[in-house]
């Protein structure tokens, strides 16, 4: 992700957001909550997980050390990046959580959004019709 951050903003871009793949139902209104909170002055925006990660992660420009010696892959990756900003400086806030997809217990929650709001993840939804992996018997789309 660092270096990602740091192709985009050598290229001229000011604000940059990754946003995890497995939260495919993440609401338009968070990622628009971050880009506000940048140009109202923050350094770093992050959307915390339920898990205890991020599903979104936002910059004005480089901030390595909110990716040095992360435990990527488990629950403290959120907190740990909390205290890498405070100990940088970085002028960092939050997003209301959301959560994302790491196993198949998270399936049924991703089926509720997308039977909730189908047109925030309409591939997802065919997906979890066709696929139809862990899933009740319930029609998606």
């Amino acid at each position: 992700m660092d270096a990602a951050f740091t192709r985009g903003h050598a290229a001229g871009v000011k604000r940059i957001a990754i946003l995890g793949a497995d939260a495919p139902t993440l609401p338009a209104s968070l990622v628009e909550d971050a880009f506000a909170r940048l140009r109202a002055g923050c350094d770093a925006v992050v959307t915390p997980a339920d898990d205890g990660g991020y599903v979104l992660i936002a910059t004005v420009g480089r901030c390595p050390a909110l990716f040095r010696d992360i435990p990527w892959g488990t629950g403290d990756v959120a907190a740990v990046t909390r205290r890498r900003a405070a100990d940088s400086g970085i002028a960092f806030e939050e997003t209301e959580p959301w959560h994302d997809v790491d196993t198949a217990g998270d399936l049924p929650g991703l089926l509720d959004d997308v039977l909730r709001h189908p047109d925030r993840a309409p591939a997802t939804a065919q997906a979890l019709d066709t696929l139809r992996l862990y899933l009740p018997e319930v029609r998606v789309v």
